[in-house]
């Protein structure tokens, strides 16, 4: 997972979470689900590819996993999804039942919910595992916010470009003549860009 840390795809960072999982755990249906910058939802495959699940409208279950501060098998989402105004908690275990997976790891860095990790099939009965799906889960949300500020900070230069560009244009249509003199007065113009 150090590789998924220099990544700036977030399909590459599911590669190489999947990659990771496989090589720990043996083979495993593993699975990312993140934001789009267009602000629709992505799951995608250990292959970095687009799953074809439909997951309908999975707010109010991210909004329940945002509150989860660890790894989660499925049993332990059944018995919210069991308890009163637990909506999220019973749409996550739906979620889980489509997806065919056992494991949640919720990526949350900051408070903020980046992404979540899914595997299936994965051990759950013992905590053997825990202390290396809790490295996922670490690994995993670094390399998201590493992504996520990556993309940021394109989008800032790219805005920066398209601004130098217009403020040379919008200078480049100011005169550069010298102001005009007559018997009693002066004419002169000025013009300072917003930048």
């Amino acid at each position: 997972l150090e590789r998924a840390l220099k990544i700036n795809a977030i399909g590459e960072v599911a590669t190489e979470f999947g990659r990771a999982v496989t090589e720990a755990m043996g083979p495993r249906r593993v699975l990312m689900i993140t934001p789009t910058p267009d602000g629709a939802i992505s799951v995608l495959t250990c292959a970095g590819s687009q799953s074809t699940a439909d997951i309908g409208d999975p707010t109010a279950a991210f909004l329940w996993v945002g509150t989860q501060s660890r790894h989660f098998p499925r049993e332990e989402v059944a018995v919210a999804a069991e308890g009163k105004g637990q909506e999220g908690a019973q749409i996550f275990l739906e979620l889980m039942d489509t997806l065919q997976c056992n494991l949640a790891m919720p990526l949350v860095h900051r408070g903020l919910l980046l992404g979540l990790a899914l595997v299936a099939d994965a051990p759950t009965k013992n905590n053997t595992y825990d202390e290396l799906y809790r490295a996922f889960r670490a690994y995993a949300t670094v390399a998201l916010a590493n992504t996520f500020l990556h993309l940021e900070a394109s989008d800032s230069q790219h805005l920066q470009g398209k601004f130098d560009l217009a403020t040379a244009m919008q200078e480049s249509l100011m005169p550069n003549e010298k102001p005009v003199i007559r018997d009693r007065f002066q004419l002169a113009g000025s013009f300072r860009p917003m930048a």
